[in-house]
């Protein structure tokens, strides 16, 4: 999702992903962070907004992660 929008606040994640839960989203975007695939950035305005944005180890995945989601879509069910 970051590799074609870049920069995504936290809602609009959520909202691009149905059925993807808050829980589940903070928690895989926290490992991300960890791992030094994903910067998160905490506004300092009013209301706070958060977002997150690929860093350039995660951009270099961006073909890697392509090609395995074009394989996974022509594999049977």
């Amino acid at each position: 999702m970051l590799e074609h929008d870049g920069t995504m606040r936290f809602t609009e994640l959520i909202d691009a992903v149905p059925g993807l839960s808050k829980r589940l989203l903070t928690e895989r975007l926290t490992e991300l962070e960890t791992a030094g695939l994903v910067d998160r950035h905490v506004s300092t305005e009013r209301p706070v907004a958060v977002s997150y944005a690929l860093t350039p180890t995660g951009a270099a995945l961006d073909a890697t992660f392509r090609e395995l989601r074009a394989w996974l879509e022509h594999q049977p069910a």
